[in-house]
């Protein structure tokens, strides 16, 4: 069976939405709906499709024991499989496919988690990745807002959720809580590179997705290999094969004007965030940002844009 051949792995509320909407217009691309979540809050395979019930770190439907003990019964995941159960499961996830499209799956936590990289890596070390990067202030701030949207926040207060980071970072299930720790690009993009070759990494800032939907789209499919000519593309498994999907333009795979109205942080994003708390974020961030232009040898400007 078939196994993904890319993987959109960042950062949540970095454009993630808007780029996958776009994506699965395309009539080459296959994306489950199934989010690639925590090691701890996925569905079985058995149960592909199913809701994810989420929770606050340690609270009901955290899929982890209210005391920090073991995980709720049935949501391991591919993480808690061994090798070959774990490529079953990523089989299954991919196994609607039609034949000859590339399959991918949306995985937005993977960028921070290093232990879930590398064991993508341990099954898929020629899988390509996208990540979207945002100012990691206003990516954090967005987040917050749609988790307190969605009801799967109860802190009221950005600051008071920032407080209580560290305190939920030691269960497994926390990555969707930690809205500091998911912007350090800087250091998650230098581990990344220890497992991937750049060539099979696409970074791609916020902004010139938001500036032109339509370019930043066709990008990720030059990225892909979904040229207008006939091409080869090495797939997961790192076997080269005819690429039907090549032969898609970039212009038949929707209306890219449209796909400005999908990102769900788009309706409450316009709250804005303290300026004394983005002020203490984007210095907090300076460092690692200075980090993720050393390791990338390009100068990406993700701080605060001027008014």
């Amino acid at each position: 069976m078939a196994l993904p051949d890319f993987f959109v792995i960042g950062a949540p509320d970095a454009g993630m939405e808007i780029l996958l909407a776009g994506l699965r217009r395309c009539p080459a691309v296959f994306l489950p709906a199934t989010v690639l979540t925590p090691p701890t809050v996925l569905p079985p395979p058995t149960v592909l499709g199913s809701p994810v019930v989420l929770g606050p770190p340690g609270g009901c439907g955290s899929g982890v024991a209210p005391d920090g003990g073991e995980p709720a019964e049935g949501s391991a995941g591919p993480w808690g499989l061994d090798a070959p159960r774990r490529r079953a499961w990523f089989e299954a996830l991919v196994d609607p496919a039609p034949a000859g499209v590339l399959r991918g799956v949306s995985a937005p936590y993977h960028l921070a988690d290093f232990t879930a990289l590398r064991q993508l890596h341990e099954l898929l070390p020629y899988a390509r990745l996208i990540a979207l990067l945002r100012d990691p202030a206003a990516r954090a701030h967005t987040h917050w807002l749609r988790m307190r949207a969605s009801g799967l926040e109860p802190i009221a207060d950005f600051e008071g959720a920032l407080a209580v980071e560290g305190e939920r970072a030691r269960t497994a299930s926390s990555w969707p809580w930690r809205y500091a720790a998911l912007g350090r690009y800087g250091a998650q993009v230098q581990r990344l590179y220890t497992l991937f070759a750049g060539h099979q990494v696409l970074l791609m800032p916020y902004s010139e997705l938001d500036a032109d939907p339509a370019a930043a789209l066709g990008r990720v499919h030059r990225f892909l290999g979904l040229g207008r000519g006939r091409g080869r593309h090495r797939g997961a498994a790192g076997t080269g094969r005819a690429d039907l999907a090549g032969e898609v333009p970039v212009r038949r795979c929707g209306d890219p004007a449209g796909l400005r109205c999908v990102d769900p942080g788009a309706a409450v994003a316009a709250r804005r965030l303290d300026p004394a708390t983005a002020a203490r974020l984007h210095a907090d961030f300076h460092a690692d940002l200075a980090l993720l232009d050393r390791v990338t040898r390009r100068r990406w400007a993700l701080g605060p844009v001027p008014e």
